[in-house]
Order: C-alpha cells, then structure tokens, then sequence
C-alpha cells in the first residue's frame, strides 16, 4: 500500500504548491533587487482561508534561508504588541542565522544596543531577550533601530533579511500604524517585508497609515483548472498512481478550485482507490468519497465558522443562504461550463440581505462587517457579499432546518 501524498490541513504544505509560481517569482525578484542594492516594496498577500497563504509564506521562507538570507516568521494576534515583536524577531533572526557566525554577533549587539531590551546568555551560548520597559514611542523606535541594524549586518554579510508576518489583519490599528511607518525608514538595506492577510487587510493598512497605499498587493486566489491538475496529478505520478480524466473533473467540480478542499478530496478519493487496488483514481472514487468529505468539514470546518456567530449573525447567514439557494435554482442551464463554478459560487447583493431581513442596509451593516473579520463572509466586490468556503451556504440552510425540527 501507497502512502497517501495528499496533506489535507490549515498550514499543511502540500507535496505540490501549485498555482503559486508568480507570488513566489515576486518574491525571488524582490530578493535580487535588494542584494543588488535596490530599495524593495513591502509586499502584501490577500487571501480568504484554506487559499494557502501560510503555506506561501512558508515555502518563501524555506527558499530565502537556502539562498543565506536571515528570516523571520511571526504570525499576528491581537495580543501581539510591538515590544514583543521586535523580540521575536531579533530571536528569530537568530535562530535562522547559527551558520553566519559574524551576524550572529551583530544580532547580539542589537539587543544589547536597544533601549528597553536586555540579553541573557541561555544554552550553548544562545542569547535570550528581556523587555524591560513598554511605551509606544520607545516601541516605536526599539523596531525602527532592530530593523536597520539587522538590515546593516545582513549587509556586511553580503545578504538580506526577510521578515514575513502572516495573520497581518489581527493586529491592532495603533501596531499597524507603527509597523508601517518602521518599513518607510528601512531604505537602502537589504530588508524584505511581506504580510499576509484576508481580503479587507489592504483597507485596514490604509486605514493606519497612506503609506501603505505604495505597498504591492497580490491576491492569493481559487485555483483554476490547470493549476488543480499539476496539484492532483503530480503527486500521483511520483507514487505510481494516475488520475482518470472524469476524475480530474469531478474534484474541480466540487472543490470549486478551493485549495483545502482540493487536497481534502484527492486524500479520500486516494484512499478508496487504495481500498479497491486499483492504480487509477477515477470519478467513482471520487463520488465515493464525498460523503465523508461533507461530514469533515460538517463537523469541523463549518461547524467551527458557524459556532463562532452570533445568534444575530446567524439570521444574517441563514438569509444569505436562503437567497443564494434562489438565485442558484435560477441560474442552472445545461450549457454551464465547468469553469464558471470557481469563484463564483455562493454570492448574493448586501442590499437583497437586508431586504431579506426587513432592515435596511445601514441597519444590517455592522454584522456584516463583523461576519467579514471573523473571516466567514468577503466581499468580491461593492455591494456583493459572499461565503468564503464553498459549500458552506448549503450547511447554513441543513443547519437551520435541522434546528427549527428540534424546537
């Protein structure tokens, strides 16, 4: 028996990163442009979940370090403030640097030389970092004078440092404004940002700071029919296994090219191929396995998002989905193309919501921008709203039935 190639899972590299050749590509340019002395743009992923962007940022990541840059990876939260930040990534910059024995030092120079930080020796000689004090302006400038030292050093070294933040959009409007203006005063050094966010993130850089507005922004998208193949296709040639043309389809049919369900439905259809000996994973596998995949993301996925709204949010969700249905009976034609399934599912207009619910768009507004930070809904563009996971529309309307029979 195979191992199973397909790595269904938040963060999970996959053995094959398709579709994400030109966001790395950028990254690989704006590495070269900073060892040859020129000023990079702080690049900005966007992105609904399960699209993959950690697992961007990791693989991003993974390249720098084997090129002998110094990285770093944080992941925002609320909790995160600057102070604490900076400490982790002068830790990190560490960390990722052990074989660059002079930066190594430079790093430890850096923290003895910032105010409000101290060193402690720890194991085998490894530097810890103390906060000492916390005030925003010493914050402030604790980050800007990190940055450009490691930057210098990096320099000396003759390579770069690249810090990625992902989860950019929890962090609190005051640290953005701070890590904003940081990346404006890092000029000349061989310094790379990226972040990486959901799809509202550019308006709350802007929203901190214009100056973000200059930022490079790039949308981490669905996967369209090509990309799916390479994703499905690949890792099975490299363990003896083959796709059946139907079978290719049927999984872009229902993962809508939605990167996590992709990988979710080639490991079970993988796993009754397997069942049944065969070297061959055909439609039928896949139709086998759907059954189980709905009850994974029931309980998981879905479950999770729906669990997390409000009893008033819900209601906003549940008259979303009941439009949605409408909308999708009346638009099935025999002559839809394959194609015309990814990304364009599961969307309706904000103003028919409201109507839905008997208020007006004012009134409803709120709770949809609170849906939209908790990640459930996105806007695609003004005036329409839609679900970020495919599928989900239909667990909100068997949800509520199956509640409403329970009262």
């Amino acid at each position: 028996m195979s191992i199973n190639p397909y790595s269904p899972g938040a963060g999970t590299d996959p053995p094959v990163l398709a579709g994400r050749d030109s966001q790395l590509a950028l990254i690989q340019t704006a590495a070269e442009r900073a060892e040859g002395g020129m000023d990079v743009t702080p690049l900005i992923l966007t992105g609904l979940r399960g699209m993959g962007k950690t697992v961007l940022l990791h693989q991003a990541l993974t390249r720098l370090d084997r090129r002998g840059w110094g990285t770093g990876y944080l992941e925002g939260r609320k909790s995160l403030d600057v102070d604490e930040a900076t400490r982790l990534i002068v830790s990190e910059a560490e960390s990722h640097l052990t074989a660059r024995r002079r930066l190594v030092r430079s790093t430890r120079r850096i923290l003895s030389s910032v105010s409000g930080l101290t060193v402690q020796a720890g194991p085998a000689g490894a530097a810890g970092v103390q906060r000492q004090v916390s005030n925003h302006e010493v914050a402030d400038q604790n980050l800007v004078v990190v940055l450009r030292l490691l930057g210098q050093a990096a320099r000396e070294e003759g390579c770069g440092f690249a810090l990625f933040l992902d989860e950019l959009q929890t962090l609190r409007r005051r640290d953005l404004a701070i890590l904003i203006r940081t990346l404006n005063h890092l000029r000349g050094l061989p310094i790379m940002f990226v972040g990486a966010g959901l799809p509202y993130l550019p308006a709350e850089l802007a929203s901190a700071s214009t100056y973000a507005e200059r930022f490079d922004y790039t949308v981490i998208d669905w996967l369209p029919p090509d990309d799916v193949r390479e994703a499905l296709v690949t890792p099975a040639d490299q363990s003896g296994h083959s796709w059946s043309e139907d079978g290719y389809r049927r999984v872009y049919e229902v993962s809508h090219g939605y990167p996590y369900f992709v990988q979710l439905y080639a490991s079970e259809a993988w796993g009754r191929a397997e069942l049944a000996k065969r070297a061959e994973i055909t439609e039928e596998d896949v139709r086998e396995a759907e059954p189980r995949v709905r009850s994974r993301v029931d309980v998981g996925l879905y479950a999770a998002r729906y669990d997390r709204a409000t009893a008033t949010e819900q209601k906003y969700l549940q008259a979303m989905a009941s439009l949605w249905r409408l909308q999708a009976r009346s638009s099935v034609t025999s002559d839809r193309r394959l194609e015309d399934f990814a990304g364009s599912v599961e969307r309706v207009r904000s103003g028919e919501v409201a109507r839905e619910l008997g208020q007006s768009l004012t009134a409803v507004g709120p709770v949809r921008d609170r849906l939209i930070r908790k990640g459930i809904l996105h806007s695609p563009q003004h005036g329409v709203i839609a679900f970020s996971v495919p599928g989900f529309a239909d667990y909100v309307l068997r949800r509520a039935e199956a509640e409403a029979e329970e009262l």
